[in-house]
């Protein structure tokens, strides 16, 4: 009878220890999904040291470390010095079944649909469209607007293509604008600025007056004779494109922005 009671006791704790295990592998395979499809590896406002592959998560806010580190400690346990749970431990293990299975629950928005980046319009607007709403697939995220675009800007992010952040504007004040290096504006590298109905930015910017493609000298002469003009004028841009590539508290704001808007629903 002792021995079957011990048989069972470590049939028990062989059970708990291959659940820790599955729950460790679940996680692990969702954190893998997030570096596959958001390339969190290359945000582009990651310092150069290496970190662990959590640590992205825990800083956009998508999972707590209190629970996961639980969860390594014993699974690390486990597997390093074969140590396996007891059933004393039975309360702490289903406590981790329930943070797996509601970090896998409210991640599950990240992979079941696809934001393609914030849409920013003026005050007067908000009647009809919600500011910072995502983008969502369409071609021309405008088309949501009623064609009136005045003042209204969009940031398009694409992860796979090493976080390239585009913003696009229309009809935006030239007061937002400087040739010039200010502290604490975002930077942009700008490539579009015509009359075209392209698209724009949101705050402060900077345009960077940096034209490399021979075969366009010309007309990039034109647009910053055009810049000149408005900044002298007080015009409007009436469109403009450009990558935005500093600061990188800016970059790292918006981004995490864009990670929270597929929490909103």
């Amino acid at each position: 009878m002792e021995a079957d009671e011990t048989t069972n006791e470590e049939d028990e704790n062989l059970a708990l220890g291959d659940a820790v295990k599955s729950l460790r592998e679940a996680v692990e395979h969702r954190v893998k999904a997030f570096e596959e499809k958001f390339s969190l590896s290359k945000l582009p406002y990651k310092e150069k040291k290496e970190k662990k592959p959590y640590d992205d998560l825990y800083e956009l806010g998508i999972i707590q470390p209190i629970m996961l580190k639980k969860l390594n400690d014993i699974r690390n346990t486990i597997t390093h010095e074969q140590k396996y749970p007891s059933g004393k431990e039975k309360a702490a293990i289903t406590e981790l079944l329930e943070f797996t299975w509601y970090f896998i629950r409210s991640t599950d928005s990240f992979f079941g649909r696809n934001i393609s980046g914030i849409i920013y319009c003026p005050s007067d607007l908000l009647d009809w469209f919600d500011p910072g709403d995502p983008c969502s697939e369409m071609e021309d995220p405008f088309d949501g607007i009623n064609g009136n675009t005045s003042g209204c800007c969009v940031i398009d992010i694409s992860a796979q293509n090493d976080w390239e952040i585009q913003i696009r504007g229309r009809e935006l004040p030239i007061a937002l604008f400087s040739k010039t290096e200010k502290d604490g504006w975002l930077e942009l590298n700008c490539y579009d600025l015509n009359d075209e109905p392209t698209i724009g930015v949101n705050d402060f910017l900077k345009m960077e007056d940096e034209w490399t493609n021979e075969d366009d000298e010309r007309e990039d002469r034109e647009r910053v004779m055009r810049m000149d003009q408005c900044l002298i004028s007080g015009e409007k841009i009436k469109s403009f494109e450009g990558n935005l590539i500093s600061p990188p508290e800016k970059l790292r704001a918006i981004i995490k922005l864009y990670f929270a808007l597929y929490m909103r629903y």
